[in-house]
């Protein structure tokens, strides 16, 4: 985990604090919300993260936005799923990104789908801020989320085999 319990529990706790305050005061929902992140900048100060390089600072900051949507998405009853695309064959990622994939798995399982991040080379690093090739699952309810990963996992580890065997095989033997 990137930050401790202790100080999400401190940040949350001075954040709450500074947002009732700054109601029972008679603040609007703009200066309530000032209030809420004035403490937690307060707290985050007394609490500050040791990231040895800036790429772990990073990686911190982006594993922190993933919890944030997270919770977004619990709230709202939305759920999401990620599956990384980018290391498979590009037959398997052509097929997987295909319009008409997309839109069956999309009206099979009422989850909207969408590719993200760049496709990078095996081996090559990654520059800061950037992703991997990925499919972005959303839906209502975590079983259909489950669906939609579940059948495009499936079609990717399939295409991906025969891609493998049809390279393993060749065409003439010895």
């Amino acid at each position: 985990m990137c930050i401790r319990d202790s100080t999400k529990a401190a940040v949350m706790e001075a954040a709450t604090k500074a947002a009732k305050e700054a109601i029972l005061g008679g603040a609007s929902s703009e200066e309530v919300l000032l209030a809420a992140q004035n403490a937690i900048k307060d707290v985050l100060q007394t609490y500050k993260p040791t990231a040895s390089t800036v790429e772990s600072g990073l990686s911190q900051v982006l594993q922190l936005r993933v919890e944030f949507e997270a919770r977004g998405d619990e709230a709202g009853e939305k759920f999401t799923a990620e599956l990384e695309i980018n290391d498979y064959p590009p037959s398997s990622r052509q097929k997987v990104t295909s319009r008409d994939f997309l839109n069956m798995i999309s009206d099979l399982t009422n989850c909207n789908l969408s590719v993200r991040g760049s496709y990078f080379e095996p081996g090559k690093k990654i520059p800061l801020g950037q992703r991997k090739m990925y499919l972005h699952i959303e839906g209502d309810s975590k079983f259909n989320v489950g669906s939609a990963y579940r059948d495009a996992r499936r079609l990717l580890d399939e295409t991906a085999m025969s891609a493998s065997y049809a390279q393993a095989t060749g065409k003439y033997t010895v």
